[in-house]
């Protein structure tokens, strides 16, 4: 039990804090960079256009780590000779609705920690959902784990917040959709079938990998086996689909964690949705700092 709790807190924690996160078989290939720019130059800009849109985020995650023990107070021992190495994995399912202008946001998410040496634990202990909502420069949040909404004003942080690139970019819908900007587009292959335009970038693309590691994963860890791809409509130029997978290994003292992760991304209602609004239950949230103060 007290081995899941810690996954389960480096997994909400990861969630939690700000900042601190039906295509047929390909039928013709062609590296002509200038055409697959321009497609996914039309596709931003039909994106922009429509404004709004829903969307599902379905991950994949396995993670082997160096966790430390734990004493009988609760605290946790902080000597790596102690430590054990230890494998789960999690999955993760997103849905939400976004408007680009004025910026607002809904997103709830559910998370399975798939834990195999936990086999006698309750099936819901091992499940955690958080919700998000940012309207009006605010970020209303809600915790299972903690079963309470909290709120940060962002206005009040150092960063463009209308800006959704500045939110945790691994569960930001508008970051995948952005990934080949600045010049990648030129890299990828473009690929065809009956509906779509479909390009990718694959394995060890160097400007790829350059960019995830910035953008998503600071400067710690080696990454590798990254690849995107992304499922473009031919008549529309509206995006319906992305993939993208990574693996890491970062060094903890003398240990390595290990994540091999995979996003799937769908889009869908594009300039359909008119308005999005806070649950009742938020309005009473508490201030966010005083939440994670009460909890970590």
């Amino acid at each position: 039990m007290k081995s899941l709790m810690k996954k389960i807190l480096f997994v909400v924690l990861g969630c939690c804090i700000f900042i601190l996160f039906a295509g047929c078989a390909a039928t013709d290939v062609t590296n002509e960079s200038l055409e697959s720019t321009e497609i996914y130059n039309k596709s931003l800009e039909a994106v922009k256009v429509a404004n709004s849109y829903d969307f599902e985020i379905a991950q994949k995650e396995f993670i082997q780590m160096p966790l430390p023990p734990m004493s009988q107070e609760g605290d946790y021992i902080l000597d790596e000779e102690l430590f054990s190495i230890e494998e789960w994995e999690t999955e993760t399912f997103i849905t939400g609705k976004l408007r680009q202008q004025p910026l607002s946001l809904e997103m709830i998410t559910k998370i399975n920690v798939l834990d195999q040496q936990d086999v006698d634990l309750d099936s819901d202990s091992n499940r955690i959902e958080l919700k998000k909502y940012i309207l009006e420069g605010k970020q209303y949040s809600y915790f299972s784990h903690w079963g309470v909404w909290a709120v940060q004003d962002l206005r009040e942080i150092d960063i463009d917040w209308e800006n959704l690139e500045n939110i945790n970019k691994q569960s930001n819908p508008m970051y995948f959709l952005n990934l080949l900007e600045n010049g990648l587009a030129r890299e990828a292959v473009l690929e065809t079938d009956q509906q779509h335009y479909i390009l990718s970038l694959e394995n060890n693309e160097d400007e790829l990998i350059r960019k995830i590691m910035k953008d998503i994963l600071g400067d710690d860890g080696k990454l590798s086996e990254a690849s995107y791809k992304i499922w473009i409509d031919k008549e529309a130029y509206l995006p319906e689909k992305s993939n993208f997978k990574y693996k890491l290994a970062t060094d903890i003292g003398e240990s390595t964690r290990i994540t091999i992760h995979e996003s799937e991304i769908y889009y869908s209602n594009f300039g359909a949705v008119d308005k999005i609004a806070i649950p009742d239950e938020a309005k009473n949230a508490v201030n966010m700092e005083e939440l994670l103060e009460g909890n970590i």
